[in-house]
């Protein structure tokens, strides 16, 4: 599934219009692109043409936006949360995943994205009772 980029937010001289509060910082290892804290990503040089363009997410099996970005003429493919958390949150205790804070897997702002252990993330929230509810419904219905 693909999410639906404003190409409108392109000015007449190629260069990408900020959104109201949004921060732009290089992504390491990939000269050429960038992450907001808005979870947005772009090219700085599309194409090879050397027009800014916000790049098109998608959606992978599992829920979460992953953009595709191309190295050495090898493209490689992110998770947005994690370029974002990478970019712009401080991980002093080297925790290895990224939680949403509000459970939505597409909502990639700096504000809702936070460093976790495992077991924080796992545990974080309703994740529990919600999957207690499908054993349960799958329980029920003699699927389990």
């Amino acid at each position: 599934m693909k999410l639906k980029t404003n190409q409108c937010t392109i000015n007449k001289n190629g260069k990408v219009r900020n959104l109201p509060n949004e921060t732009w910082k290089d992504i390491e290892d990939f000269e050429g692109y960038q992450i907001s804290n808005l979870g947005r990503v772009k090219s700085l040089n599309y194409h090879r043409t050397k027009r800014e363009r916000i790049l098109q997410q998608n959606i992978n099996k599992v829920g979460y936006c992953v953009v595709h970005l191309c190295k050495n003429g090898k493209c490689h493919t992110f998770a947005v949360h994690r370029l974002v958390a990478i970019a712009f949150i401080a991980n002093p205790n080297e925790k290895p995943q990224v939680n949403h804070l509000d459970e939505c897997k597409t909502n990639n702002c700096v504000e809702n994205l936070e460093w976790a252990t495992a077991k924080e993330n796992t545990n974080y929230g309703t994740r529990n009772e919600r999957v207690a509810k499908t054993l349960k419904e799958r329980k029920r219905n003699g699927r389990i």
